[in-house]
């Protein structure tokens, strides 16, 4: 919901982008939840993280819009091409889920598991740094 809201308010041309600032706070937002992955569960705030995720998802529409700002023009065809548009993002981010949660179905609960999640949480965080250090051109 929060990426349409902001992919659409972008495209109509309503909100403007401007600089280079979308892509490292998209990155970051990547190394904090790959972050706050590593706190327990019974420590966790659902509400928090729900509206964590929420205003990440703000952030990650105006991304989409940047990158869908050739084919997503405001005028006649506007609405529908924005929600095939949406529609194509959850349709992926559902694809993953379910793949990740076939591979995980009753190895959750082991030893084993948690190592990789750790690894891969690690990873992410890893990643997403680099990706925002290079995105704000700090590596020349």
């Amino acid at each position: 919901v929060a990426h349409t809201v902001t992919l659409g308010l972008a495209a109509a041309g309503i909100v403007k982008v401007r600089g280079g600032w979308v892509e490292p706070v998209i990155a970051l937002s990547l190394v904090a939840v790959a972050l706050e992955n590593f706190r327990a569960e019974k420590e966790a705030n659902q509400h928090v993280r729900l509206t964590v995720v929420f205003g990440f998802g703000l952030i990650h529409g105006l991304g989409f819009a940047g990158a869908l700002s050739e084919w997503l023009k405001p005028g006649e065809g506007f609405l529908p091409s924005l929600l095939c548009a949406n529609l194509g993002v959850e349709v992926a981010q559902a694809a993953l889920l379910a793949g990740a949660w076939l591979l995980t179905l009753g190895w959750h609960r082991t030893k084993g598991y948690r190592i990789v999640r750790g690894a891969a949480c690690l990873a992410i965080a890893v990643t997403g740094t680099y990706w925002a250090i290079e995105r704000v051109g700090w590596l020349g």
